[in-house]
């Protein structure tokens, strides 16, 4: 079981994250391939060797952002009693702390779900729904 509390490890690659910083920045339709690859030090070829497209890149930044909150929430939910009150507060404190220390992936995995297309859109959804 993961500490839910603990944000000292990176979630994304370091493209990811120059992607996400990007993505915060210009938003997911105003910043172009060539702005991500430089961003991520790579040429446009080589940021294609890593993701099909900005849309494959935007869609596993919100994978991972998604499942790292569920993975956080089961964490804190289990981590202590089990009355509904002190569970209750735990998922808070949860959410809480994600939004705090992950706030652009938060911005993004909220604001960019237009951008997202068919079953990326989909999984989205139903990871809310499940969160």
């Amino acid at each position: 079981m993961i500490d839910w509390r603990d944000y000292d490890a990176p979630l994304l690659s370091p493209i990811l994250q120059a992607a996400l910083d990007s993505f915060v920045t210009g938003g997911f339709h105003g910043t172009s391939i060539r702005q991500l690859a430089g961003a991520a030090g790579l040429s446009v070829p080589g940021l294609y060797h890593h993701f099909a497209s900005k849309h494959a890149i935007l869609a596993e930044i919100d994978r991972l952002a998604m499942e790292d909150l569920w993975q956080r929430s089961v964490a804190a939910l289990a981590d202590g009693g089990q009355e509904p009150t002190a569970r209750f507060d735990r998922l808070i404190e949860c959410l809480l702390l994600f939004h705090a220390h992950q706030s652009d992936l938060a911005f993004i995995a909220f604001s960019e779900i237009r951008a997202l297309k068919d079953q990326h859109r989909d999984a989205h959804i139903a990871a809310r729904d499940r969160q």
